[in-house]
């Protein structure tokens, strides 16, 4: 699902109890990187069980220009957390597992902290592993 400019232009309006940073994805769907970035962003969310901490936003750069204006995009891929209506973090161009864990840790870590004490232990201790290996 692509984002339309209307609703990267309400990110951050939404009040409630509910509210989660926006995840903004900007992309070419013709890039290889993209492609790559992407999947890695699928697996580190998988992997750490946080699919619920971030509302994501798949930004393609030919459709919205206006955008990649606004938000300054230089290199694509590029991945923005937005929180409270301003930029959290950036990552720009390709990356792997490792540098898109690095962005997200702030808020996967809080998201796991809900959960329950021995499942978060055992899940700590698995990603631990799997990073390391």
């Amino acid at each position: 699902m692509t984002t339309t400019s209307e609703q990267v232009r309400d990110i951050g309006r939404r009040r409630g109890g509910h509210d989660r940073p926006t995840l903004c994805f900007f992309y070419l769907p013709t890039s290889g990187p993209s492609r790559r970035v992407e999947a890695f962003l699928a697996q580190v969310l998988q992997r750490r069980q946080n699919h619920r901490a971030f509302s994501v936003q798949r930004v393609d750069c030919d459709e919205h220009p206006e955008l990649v204006g606004r938000f300054a995009i230089k290199h694509v891929p590029t991945l923005i957390v937005i929180e409270n209506r301003k930029v959290s973090g950036r990552l720009e161009g390709s990356c792997g597992c490792r540098q898109i864990e690095k962005l997200l840790e702030p808020w996967l870590a809080h998201e796991a902290a809900r959960g329950s004490g021995a499942a978060t232990s055992l899940i700590s201790a698995l990603v631990g592993v799997l990073v390391a290996w």
